[in-house]
């Protein structure tokens, strides 16, 4: 087929266009995610040195990215950002209310602000592995450390104990197949007509309702053990839920941001039952926290 040179003139210069567009959404994808995150929350924190293999990773995107190294250095952290340093590196992190606290090599841990909606409230730094130490003394219950199931300020004086949820299936333990996690029946059309309307909604969710309706999955969690227990896989360790919470009151995502158990069909299955959760309808913005979970 032999083309007409006036169509050749249109149709050469829409692909270049084409072409440059695909590219361009290419090169912009991480600055858009940043932009997306940081029109979220404001900062909680900031990276302010870096030596050797330091790694940022941001919850709800792809973002990951190797941090640059020395001093001074203006990185902001978002709430949920996860900071990784590697075999010989370490990080500095200032605080907002003046702690500057330095990650030792091989540590990971994820920063998260407990009211992020109103900027408000302390910030937890969960403490997958590795250790630090407080090079600068901030506002006191400004900072916690949450590691191996404890809640500590900085200087490892114990302030309080958060809420989290243990599983134990070894004193539950039947002889009958665990079935699968039943979903939570969906509210009736009238019933969530009445939930939706704005005279009977609240602002938001207090973390105490959050978490004891989490609790309520007890059940189903333990047969999620169970399976696992009969399997002769791994069923006992840590984990930690990122979880985000639409203001109808259902779960928007659930990922796990850090575990030691290695069972794929174990955390799979948690997360299918904490997706199923559902809360009461609010009027605020998205809810987006995180929730300690033990398997004994």
């Amino acid at each position: 087929m032999i083309l007409e040179k006036p169509f050749l003139t249109f149709i050469l210069p829409c692909l270049f266009l084409a072409t440059g567009l695909i590219i361009a959404s290419f090169q912009v994808s991480p600055q858009y995610h940043q932009k997306t995150q940081n029109a979220l929350f404001n900062p909680v924190g900031t990276i302010i040195s870096n030596d050797g293999r330091v790694e940022l990773s941001r919850f709800h995107t792809t973002y990951s990215s190797r941090l640059p190294q020395g001093h001074p250095l203006e990185i902001s952290l978002y709430n949920f950002d996860k900071v990784q340093t590697h075999l010989g590196s370490k990080t500095v992190v200032s605080f907002l209310d003046g702690y500057e606290i330095e990650f030792s090599p091989k540590s990971l841990f994820i920063v998260e602000q407990w009211n992020p909606q109103e900027n408000q409230g302390p910030i937890y730094i969960n403490l997958v592995n590795g250790d630090y130490r407080v090079l600068k003394k901030g506002e006191a219950g400004s900072v916690f450390i949450v590691k191996n199931s404890m809640v500590f300020a900085p200087n490892h004086k114990p302030e309080k104990k958060r809420r989290i949820l243990f599983v134990n299936a070894q004193t539950e333990f039947t002889h009958q197949i665990p079935s699968p996690p039943q979903s939570q029946p969906e509210p009736s059309m009238s019933a969530a007509n009445t939930e939706s309307s704005p005279s009977s909604l609240i602002q938001t969710l207090s973390n105490q309702y959050i978490d004891e309706t989490i609790a309520k999955n007890r059940d189903q969690l333990v047969k999620c053990q169970t399976h696992a227990i009969r399997q002769n896989k791994k069923s006992k360790g840590q984990l930690l839920i990122g979880i985000s919470i639409e203001s109808r009151g259902k779960m928007k995502d659930v990922q796990i941001l850090a575990s030691d158990i290695q069972n794929e069909e174990l955390l799979s299955c948690v997360k299918t039952v904490l997706e199923r959760t559902h809360f009461r309808a609010f009027q605020g913005a998205e809810i987006i926290r995180s929730y300690p979970l033990v398997f004994e």
